[in-house]
């Protein structure tokens, strides 16, 4: 089955392409299977909001203690098509969240087959 990951940086000023291969080296990413993406912030989040309807928010500065609270973000999975349709939100934290993800990746290669 042909599944890509996508990670997406809500911190594009932090994340450039060397932290990010770095990130990717140290969890044993495979780049051929694991994408993790930067670029203009206004971009990045333009496309994380309005293509993949996802929440980005910058947190209030003065509730911001380290690295990790720079930001809010979701732990959902955005599932895309072939032709990067949105097709499904997974919530991450969801009991079912495994049995889900397998289940769209399942319907989307034997869609492609077809």
């Amino acid at each position: 089955m042909p599944v890509r990951f996508v990670s997406l940086t809500a911190d594009p000023d932090y994340d450039t392409a060397g932290v990010l291969s770095r990130y990717a080296e140290r969890y044993g990413a495979d780049g051929a299977s694991w994408w993790f993406l930067t670029g203009a912030k206004a971009e990045i989040y333009r496309w994380a909001q309005s293509d993949l309807k996802f929440s980005v928010l910058e947190n209030d500065p003065s509730k911001i203690k380290g690295l990790e609270d720079l930001f809010i973000h979701s732990a959902s999975f955005a599932i895309l098509d072939r032709r990067g349709r949105l097709r499904a939100m997974i919530q991450a934290e969801d009991p079912d969240s495994n049995e889900r993800l397998l289940g769209c990746v399942k319907m989307l290669s034997e869609e492609s087959v077809k």
